[in-house]
């Protein structure tokens, strides 16, 4: 299962190229997974596997805004509100 940050780097790549560049609506992952965001944009940044900060409000990741809810798998809200899946399933 691809981490959480290469998961919305490619879903984000993926709705450039299906929608003519146009930004997402936003992203909606649990406080756990934008945790493991934040530690992995630490790392990125400093080269350090230091905690990221905490969950803001109106925060975003590569322009695409960030919500939270407990009960999502993970998913990118398109331009054109269809539900994308941030991770795959698991296989049967």
């Amino acid at each position: 299962m691809a981490h959480i940050y290469s998961a919305i780097q490619q879903a984000l790549s993926a709705h450039w190229a299906a929608h003519d560049k146009k930004y997402p609506q936003k992203v909606i992952i649990t406080l756990d997974q934008h945790q493991a965001l934040n530690d992995m944009r630490a790392t990125v940044s400093t080269g350090q596997p230091t905690k990221g900060p905490k969950p803001v409000v109106g925060e975003k990741f590569m322009g695409v805004l960030i919500e939270h809810d407990i009960n999502t798998p993970g998913v990118m809200i398109g331009v054109d509100g269809v539900q994308i899946p941030l991770q795959a399933p698991p296989a049967s």
